[in-house]
């Protein structure tokens, strides 16, 4: 929705981020930011990307997350207020809303488990970094473990493992018995071709690694719209 609510986007991440950040400054509490590493590296070459790799969004949505994260080290110098960054890949998991623009298990889960045709945006050849949201969880528990090695750092946290877009289809359909085709359509503007984030950096301050295989975690995904669904 950034690309065509570039107003609307900013608003509600920039803006909604300042007001949090002003509301903090006097107490100089510890933010710890979600941004995105799906969205703020750009379209390059060599990847997994790291850290050093300069941030070239080409979407207001990934501009609006850089902004926050140069607002974060601005109330840092000058207000006080410590800060961590977490630049997260493709989180996915149970309880993921599959009513959105993002969350493609979500959604292709939701779609097969309700009888319904699902889409895949370009050619399906599109790769992602797919990190289950238990290592996400835990990546949180452990930077507010680790104040002294993660105060004032940003973090990539992935698997560095890249899945298309076509090899999840798949892999959901076999979890969901499905075996309709996907309906393919234009590609998305904006979208990146290929994305996977190198964790490393995170793992020798904190010692935290993705535990979940991409095979794991969708069973478990799955598994919880199954009963969801059962139960509703």
């Amino acid at each position: 929705t950034s690309l065509s609510s570039p107003i609307e986007d900013a608003k509600t991440n920039i803006l909604g981020t300042l007001h949090l950040l002003e509301a903090v400054a006097p107490q100089k509490s510890w933010v710890i930011f979600a941004s995105t590493g799906g969205a703020i590296y750009g379209e390059k070459r060599d990847t997994p990307f790291s850290e050093e790799d300069i941030p070239q969004p080409d979407s207001p949505y990934g501009i609006a997350k850089l902004s926050c994260e140069w607002y974060l080290h601005y109330f840092s110098k000058v207000r006080g207020v410590p800060f961590t960054i977490l630049r997260l890949a493709n989180v996915y998991g149970p309880r993921q809303n599959p009513f959105g623009e993002a969350g493609v298990v979500a959604i292709f889960s939701h779609r097969f488990l309700t009888g319904q045709q699902a889409y895949i945006y370009g050619d399906g050849e599109q790769t992602r970094d797919f990190i289950y949201i238990d290592d996400v969880v835990k990546a949180f528990l452990q930077v507010l473990r680790t104040p002294h090695t993660t105060q004032g750092r940003l973090f990539n946290i992935g698997t560095a493992r890249y899945t298309s877009i076509n090899q999840l289809y798949q892999m959901i359909c076999m979890l969901t018995s499905t075996n309709t085709p996907p309906q393919y359509l234009p590609p998305k503007l904006g979208e990146l071709k290929h994305n996977a984030l190198n964790w490393k950096r995170f793992y020798e301050a904190t010692g935290w690694q993705p535990q979940t295989p991409l095979e794991e975690g969708l069973r478990k995904t799955v598994a919880a719209f199954k009963k969801l669904y059962a139960t509703s």
